[in-house]
């Protein structure tokens, strides 16, 4: 006797969760330049990641007006480009320097090699070749669709070389290849967690759980096309947030003509997911070195000014300063000079910070 019980399932409105990206390169294409991520569109997905998770968004803002401090001169150009003052050029970099784990400045001379102009290239847009010889710039980078006839090549920034045109490349000192590591690298899943915690309360919102019960129609397997019709008819009638409802519908054979609901229990979901919450926070904090005490985080924590300005020296000088001397030595290179910007710290009364401006030479 056969006792095998035919059951078709059906879950309303399902959410496919996609997996999460490689950082990699990928050299196996027809075009010059490497590939970075799957479908070349890894910047896409960290840019993503920034939008849409707030603890991400928050501490790389907060490292960017670190970054800038109390603002930034320069004895070499009064201004990196016509349209910019170097305020907002370096938060163009630093924001992408941090986000990606690198940036790219496109570095412009007139017609007897003097450099007259800076600009910062979106590295959403920004292509190399594996050796980063050649930098390759196209908006359409970002859609699914490339058209080459809008790519525009650039020759890598070399300082005795008066190209009119050139762009050089400052990554994270742990970038180990072709393209940028970003410092928040180790906390990818856990930004993706947060992510998906929020659209996880937005569905408790919108549908009460996922699925929240099960109905079982025994009178039957009917068509797919019958499936789909009873899909809506239930749809419609109990799931939204005016009907906290979101069932799974389960066509079969048994128990002659009768319709069946069952409730899920909810296991504590919403605690366990604030616990989850708050240790995914921790995970991106740490990761990126910072205490949330100075990105705002100050509820019934007992912060107090004195600890913040500790905090502050500490995570200024070995957490900020790196990251602007990082930058700072990339605009030294341009100019073959030390001292060719100068930042003054943050906003706080020091009295033995250190700025990063020189004067030597470079070599």
């Amino acid at each position: 006797m056969d006792n095998k019980i035919q059951v078709a399932f059906a879950a309303i409105n399902q959410r496919l969760v996609e997996k999460i990206p490689e950082n990699k390169v990928i050299t196996a294409n027809t075009n010059s330049y490497a590939y970075w991520g799957d479908n070349n569109r890894y910047p896409n997905f960290l840019y993503s990641c920034y939008k849409d998770c707030p603890t991400l968004q928050s501490i790389i803002n907060g490292y960017v007006d670190y970054v800038i401090g109390n603002g930034i001169s320069s004895t070499i150009l009064p201004k990196p480009n016509s349209g910019q003052d170097w305020d907002e050029f370096i938060t163009n970099v630093a924001s992408d320097y941090l986000l990606f784990g690198i940036t790219y400045i496109q570095v412009i001379r007139d017609k007897v090699g003097r450099i007259i102009e800076l600009h910062w290239l979106d590295s959403r847009f920004c292509r190399t070749d594996v050796d980063n010889e050649l930098i390759y710039y196209n908006e359409d980078y970002a859609k699914n669709y490339v058209r080459t006839t809008k790519q525009l090549i650039y020759p890598k920034f070399m300082k005795d070389t008066a190209f009119p045109a050139s762009v050089i490349i400052i990554k994270t000192p742990f970038s180990r290849d072709t393209y940028g590591t970003p410092i928040w690298q180790s906390a990818l899943k856990d930004v993706m967690v947060e992510i998906g915690i929020t659209d996880f309360h937005l569905s408790v919102l919108d549908n009460n759980f996922c699925p929240s019960g099960i109905i079982n129609f025994n009178n039957g397997v009917p068509t797919q096309e019958q499936q789909d019709e009873v899909e809506k008819l239930v749809t419609k009638k109990f799931t939204g947030t005016a009907n906290a409802g979101r069932f799974m519908l389960a066509f079969n054979n048994g128990k002659d003509n009768a319709v069946t609901v069952e409730k899920f229990n909810d296991d504590n979901f919403d605690k366990k997911y604030d616990l989850l919450a708050k240790k995914t926070k921790d995970n991106i904090y740490a990761a990126l070195r910072a205490n949330p005490q100075l990105f705002g985080n100050t509820l019934n924590t007992g912060f107090a000014d004195q600890d913040f300005d500790k905090s502050f020296r500490i995570f200024n000088r070995t957490v900020i300063f790196p990251i602007q001397k990082r930058i700072v030595d990339g605009i030294d290179k341009i100019f073959g000079v030390k001292g060719s910007l100068s930042i003054e710290p943050f906003g706080i009364d020091f009295t033995e910070e250190e700025t990063v401006d020189n004067t030597e030479s470079v070599e």
